[in-house]
Formats: C-alpha cells, sequence, structure tokens
C-alpha cells in the first residue's frame, strides 16, 4: 500500500494498492510527463504503473532476487530509468532496454544505495548512506564529491527536492519521523511525522 503526501502536511492524500508484502517500492516519472509514480521490485522484475490506476504498464526483468532496486535519469532525458545495486556495483539501464549502460564500483556490500541530482545538472547520479554517513558522486567518476554526516546508523535514508530548487538533497526516516534536509548542511530544516 502506498500512502502518498503530497504538501507535507502529514496526512496522505492518495492511497494506493499495488503490491503485496515483502515487495520494495520504487518511484519515478516513468513516461517523462513530469509526474512521479509508483512501481515495485520483486524478485527481479520491476512492475512500474505510470498513470495512478493500480496497474503495471511497465514490467522489465532487470537483476535477480536480493538486488537492491535505484531508479533516476540516468542520462537526463526526463524519464526516470531503473537499475540495481549488488555488492557495491551500480547497473544502471538507461532506456528500458534491460542491459546495463552503467556500471560503476561505488561502495561496499552492506551500504544502502541512494540516487539523485546532486548538482542541479538534470542527471541522476548514485551515492551510497554508510553509518549515519553520505558519500554522494556528482559526476560518475567514482569518487564522492559529498561527504555529510546526518542521522545514525539504523536510519533509513531518502532522497528527493524538498524544495523546488532542482537539486536533490537527502533525509532520514526514523521512528514514524521524516527529517529532511533542503542544503546540504545536515540539519533538518524540514521535520514531519507522517500519519
Amino acid at each position: 500500500m502506498f500512502y502518498l503526501d503530497t504538501n507535507y502536511d502529514g496526512y496522505a492524500d492518495i492511497i494506493k494498492a499495488y503490491g503485496v508484502q515483502g515487495d520494495t517500492p520504487v518511484t519515478g516519472d516513468w513516461n517523462g510527463d513530469n509526474i512521479t509514480n509508483y512501481g515495485i521490485y520483486r524478485n527481479g522484475v520491476f512492475y512500474l504503473d505510470t498513470n495512478y490506476d493500480g496497474y503495471a504498464d511497465i514490467i522489465k526483468a532487470y537483476g535477480v532476487q536480493g538486488d537492491t532496486p535505484v531508479t533516476g535519469d540516468w542520462n537526463g532525458d526526463n524519464i526516470t530509468n531503473y537499475g540495481i545495486y549488488r555488492n557495491g556495483v551500480f547497473y544502471l539501464d538507461t532506456n528500458y532496454d534491460g542491459y546495463a549502460d552503467v556500471v560503476k564500483a561505488y561502495g561496499s556490500p552492506g551500504d544502502i544505495p541512494v540516487t539523485g541530482d546532486w548538482n542541479g545538472d538534470n542527471i541522476t547520479n548514485y551515492g551510497i548512506y554508510r553509518n549515519g554517513v553520505f558519500y554522494l558522486d556528482t559526476n560518475y567518476d567514482g569518487y564522492a564529491d559529498i561527504v555529510n554526516a546526518y542521522g545514525s546508523p539504523g536510519d533509513i535514508p531518502i532522497t528527493g527536492d524538498w524544495n523546488g530548487d532542482g537539486n536533490t538533497n537527502y533525509g532520514i526516516y526514523r521512528n514514524g519521523v521524516f527529517y529532511l534536509d533542503t542544503n546540504f548542511d545536515s540539519y533538518g530544516d524540514i521535520v514531519r511525522s507522517f500519519t
């Protein structure tokens, strides 16, 4: 079940049943209409809904059970594509053909992958979250250009453009509360519980 808050008031404005327990949720603009939709990753297959009707409009096998799904606009075409993170390596498909067009070693097994447009160039890059620290690569060179401590081990990292400035920032989710940093200063500029 997806519970989506569209205006930071802490209440679900959109509630959609989609997937089953154990699926991994993913989000993105799957068709380039400038609206973020949802999907799930199950046993190496992406099931993506492009129009909030509750049905998978795009079904793509990619990866294997146990991989961590990632999503982003890897090539700047304004369409979100998919990828997987496996044992410290990102495998990114830029055009829905089911093949890894970008393969980058980054991080280590056990790290949590994150993705975002860290520098406002309209291309999604990658990063990892390890023991309360974000390590973000802004240009696909395999090095952390932004290293910021935020949160604690056990927090769930999240990313998004929280203030509409075109840059993806980070946040954490802890015990039912979102702590969102809007400017990479590692302070919770937006703190919201979600009911």
